[in-house]
C-alpha cells in the first residue's frame, strides 16, 4: 500500500497485522537503517512484532526504495523525520488501530529520525531504538561511522569533507556524474574503517543485501552534518528506550528522567503506561 506525506511524496509501505484482531489494536511504525529499505531489517522487526499482537508498518523513506521523491537516493533529514509522522497519519486512520497507542521502533539511523519525530509529534506514544545512530553527530565526528574517541574528525577534517560535498554540487549542477557515499577527502581512520567493514558484512553480502538498498549522495553531507535529533529531547510525552551497543556514538539513549529502566542482558526496557513494555536488543 502507499500514502503521501506532508510534502506530497508517496511512501510505499508493507502493513502487517496479527492473525486475530480483537477491537482496536496497538500499532508500531518500524524505520529502516540509513540507505536501507523495508525488505531488510525493518521488515523483519515488523513481521515479528505483528506475530506478537501489534499492527505494524514498515516503509521506504522518501527518495529511496519504492517510495517517491526526486532526485533519487538523497538524504533529506527533515523529510525522513516527516515520514514517521506521515506513518502515524496512516495508522491512526485505520479503523482497527487504537490511535492513542501508536509507537515506533527506529533501527540504526531511524532511531534518530524517530526520536526527532517524537519531539514534535505527540501522537507517538513510545519510541524504542535499536543500535541507534545520530547521523548528524556521526558525520560530524567521523564521516558517517562510529569513531573511537581519539579518532574523531578534527574541525579541519570536517571543513574538508564539507568542501568536497559543496564542490560536488557545482559539478552535478553542470551535468556531472552523481557521486555517492561519504567522499574521499578525509581518509577513514582505523575504528571508522572497522565500523564500515561491519556494516558491509551485513548490508553488502547476501545475508542482508537488497537490490533497492543504495548509498546516499555525497551532496547530502551538509544536510546530514547539520542534523541534531536530540536538541529538544525533553519535549516529547513518549517514553523512550534504547538497546546498549558497543560504540559510544550508537549508545546515545533517550530515557524518561524520572525512571531508570531495568537492564536485561544486552537490552534495556521499561513499561509504558497504557501501552506495552518496550524492549530492544542490539543487532
Amino acid at each position: 500500500m502507499s500514502f503521501r506525506n506532508r510534502l506530497g511524496i508517496e511512501l510505499v509501505v508493507d502493513l502487517y497485522s496479527p492473525k486475530r484482531l480483537r477491537g482496536r489494536a496497538r500499532a508500531l511504525i518500524v524505520g529502516h537503517p540509513f540507505g536501507g529499505v523495508k525488505e531488510q531489517t525493518s521488515g523483519l522487526y515488523a513481521q515479528t512484532m505483528a506475530e506478537r499482537g501489534f499492527v505494524t508498518l514498515a516503509f521506504d523513506a522518501s527518495y529511496n526504495g519504492e517510495s517517491g521523491g526526486r532526485p533519487r537516493h538523497i538524504a533529506s533529514l527533515e523529510t525522513f523525520v516527516e515520514d514517521f509522522s506521515a506513518a502515524v497519519d496512516c495508522l491512526g486512520t485505520r479503523r482497527y488501530v487504537a490511535r492513542e497507542r501508536i509507537g515506533v521502533i527506529g533501527v540504526c539511523a531511524s532511531g534518530g529520525f524517530s526520536l526527532s519525530a517524537a519531539q514534535i509529534d505527540p501522537r507517538l506514544k513510545a519510541v524504542a531504538t535499536v543500535s541507534m545512530y545520530d547521523m548528524g553527530r556521526a558525520y560530524r565526528d567521523g564521516q558517517g561511522y562510529a569513531p573511537a574517541p581519539g579518532e574523531r574528525n578534527s574541525v579541519e577534517e570536517r571543513k574538508r569533507a564539507l568542501a568536497e560535498a559543496a564542490a560536488q554540487r557545482w559539478a552535478e549542477f553542470d551535468g556531472g556524474k552523481v557521486r555517492y557515499g561519504g567522499g574521499s577527502t578525509v581518509p577513514l581512520k582505523p575504528s571508522q574503517q572497522a565500523a564500515a567493514d561491519e556494516f558491509a558484512t551485513y548490508y553488502a553480502t547476501p545475508h542482508g543485501a537488497h537490490p533497492r538498498s543504495h548509498p546516499l549522495t555525497l551532496t547530502s553531507l551538509g544536510a546530514i552534518a547539520n542534523f541534531m535529533p536530540l536538541a529538544q529531547i525533553e519535549l516529547p510525552p513518549a517514553r523512550c528506550c534504547s538497546s546498549r551497543v558497543r560504540r559510544r556514538i550508537r549508545a546515545t539513549t533517550a530515557r524518561t528522567p524520572t525512571r531508570r529502566p531495568p537492564s536485561r542482558g544486552n537490552c534495556t526496557s521499561f513499561p509504558v503506561p497504557g501501552m506495552w513494555t518496550a524492549t530492544t536488543r542490539s543487532t
